[in-house]
């Protein structure tokens, strides 16, 4: 029911495909059929001991919890691979049709995987696209031109893909010329970023790694990530040394040899954008 969350739901199958845009959400007829039998068949053959990762964060004793989950997980059995997927979407554009007061446009384009050396310099490149009030889709999309309220655009990593969302809502009015300033703030970024706002990026990951810090769940949450993607967990100074050892004159280097990306686009409202995107 909600345009905005519809309209990144759909772009991630418009780009990746199936399984790999699947929304976790599930799909209005294959909920109908549901039955649970379904359930416990699904059940028990994911859910099992590999390729499975526990993690924990906070004041505890290892090698007590260590043992305790050993009891817990005694008779946990079973296996089964990873499952293999490419992206494999139709990208292009495409617009659902809606009456809705505003037009929700969305675009995506492919970008490191989470392994890769590079995917921080990744990460500092995309805090200069999107990383706050002083970010150049928010000054360009919003204060300077004042198309839109809420701009922004995010990095997604998984093992062996990246994609870097962005969304904007709209009037239909405005909507192509938003999707426009959009693609020129994204291509702008092979061309380079300023001192000022290599610094402000770097100041930006290093706070939001402060405030990730100051949460048990979100540390649980980083350290299975890094498990899973990485093979191993990173610590908060890592992470710090990580950001630190981008360099200025590497992220510009990294942006000038990155190719023009290819967009894939969604909007939901009453048109079709007429641009030349």
């Amino acid at each position: 029911d909600d345009p905005q969350d519809k309209v990144m739901i759909q772009l991630k199958q418009q780009h990746l495909g199936l399984p790999l845009g699947r929304s976790v959400m599930g799909e209005t007829e294959d909920l109908k059929n549901l039955r649970v039998e379904d359930v416990r068949a699904h059940l028990a053959e994911r859910f099992t001991p590999r390729n499975t990762v526990l993690a924990f964060a906070g004041a505890v004793d290892f090698e007590e919890l260590r043992d305790r989950v050993a009891e817990l997980i005694d008779d946990w059995t079973g296996q089964c691979d990873m499952p293999t997927a490419s992206p494999s979407g139709q990208g292009g554009y495409r617009n659902i049709e809606a009456q809705t007061a505003q037009q929700h446009i969305g675009a995506a384009y492919n970008a490191l995987p989470e392994p890769d050396a590079e995917s921080m310099t990744q990460r500092l490149a995309i805090a200069v696209l999107s990383g706050g009030t002083s970010s150049r889709l928010f000054t360009e999309v919003r204060e300077n031109r004042g198309l839109c309220y809420s701009v922004y655009a995010t990095y997604v990593a998984q093992k062996t893909f990246g994609v870097i969302y962005a969304y904007a809502g709209t009037t239909t009015d405005r909507a192509a010329e938003t999707l426009q300033v959009m693609t020129d703030e994204i291509n702008k970024l092979n061309s380079g970023v300023s001192e000022d706002e290599f610094r402000r990026a770097v100041v930006g990951l290093k706070s939001r790694l402060v405030m990730q810090g100051e949460s048990t769940g979100a540390r649980a949450s980083a350290i299975a990530t890094d498990v899973t993607l990485r093979d191993e967990p990173r610590t908060l100074d890592d992470i710090a040394r990580q950001i630190d050892a981008v360099s200025f004159d590497g992220l510009n280097r990294f942006l000038s040899e990155s190719l023009m990306p290819e967009l894939t686009t969604l909007t939901i409202g009453p048109e079709a954008i007429q641009s030349t995107v």
